[in-house]
C-alpha cells in the first residue's frame, strides 16, 4: 500500500509540474502598458480589445505586439511593436502578443 501511495504521489507531482511549466511557457514575461493600464505577464495570442481607437503602447515584455484596427483582433495586423519598445497606434482598437 505504501508503494502505491508513493507512486501515486509522484505521478501527481509530475503532472502538476508539467502543467505549470506549459502554462508559463504560453505567457510573455514583463509588463505591457496600454493607455496607462498595466498587464503583467500577458498570455500569448490573447486578444485585448478597447472601446475606442487610439492606443499608447509601452511593450515591456519579451514578445512582439500586433495591433489591429478592428475589435477582437479582426482583420490584418496594422502595426507591430517589438518587444521592449513603445509606440502609438492612433487607429488601433485591439492587440495581441505573438511568440
Amino acid at each position: 500500500m505504501k508503494r502505491f501511495l508513493s507512486a501515486t504521489a509522484a505521478a501527481t507531482a509530475t503532472a502538476v509540474l508539467c502543467l505549470t511549466g506549459a502554462a508559463s511557457a504560453l505567457a510573455a514575461t514583463g509588463v505591457l502598458t496600454v493607455n496607462g493600464q498595466q498587464y503583467y505577464n500577458p498570455t500569448d495570442n490573447r486578444c485585448i480589445s478597447f472601446p475606442q481607437a487610439g492606443l499608447q503602447i509601452d511593450n515591456g515584455t519579451n514578445r512582439d505586439v500586433q495591433v489591429y484596427r478592428g475589435p477582437n483582433c479582426t482583420g490584418a495586423p496594422g502595426k507591430y511593436i517589438p518587444a521592449g519598445s513603445s509606440d502609438s497606434a492612433p487607429l488601433g482598437r485591439s492587440l495581441s502578443l505573438s511568440r
